[in-house]
C-alpha cells in the first residue's frame, strides 16, 4: 500500500493539475481493466525508474492502462499499471 501511496503523491506533485477520463472498462470475476487518458502541465520533478525529470512547465496528455485483481471485501489486492509515455 506504501509504496502505491508514494507513486500516486509522486505523480500528482510532477502534474499537480492532473486530470483524468476513463474511457474504457472491463470487468470479469475478480479482475477490472481499464483504460485511462490523463493529462495537466509538468510543474515539479517526474521520478522515474530511469532518474528524475524536471519540471518543464509544458503540458502533456497520455494514455494508459490499468489491470487490478479485487478481493471479496472489494479491496485491490494486485495492480498492474502501464503508460504510453512516449
Amino acid at each position: 500500500h506504501e509504496a502505491i501511496r508514494k507513486d500516486i503523491v509522486d505523480f500528482f506533485t510532477a502534474f499537480p493539475d492532473l486530470q483524468s477520463k476513463v474511457l474504457h472498462i472491463v470487468v470479469s470475476g475478480d479482475s477490472i481493466a481499464f483504460e485511462v487518458e490523463m493529462w495537466g502541465v509538468h510543474k515539479g520533478p517526474l521520478i522515474t525508474p530511469a532518474g528524475i525529470i524536471p519540471a518543464t512547465n509544458k503540458p502533456m496528455k497520455m494514455r494508459g492502462g490499468r489491470f487490478m485483481r479485487i478481493n471479496s471485501q472489494g479491496k485491490i489486492i494486485e495492480c498492474n499499471r502501464y503508460y504510453d509515455i512516449a
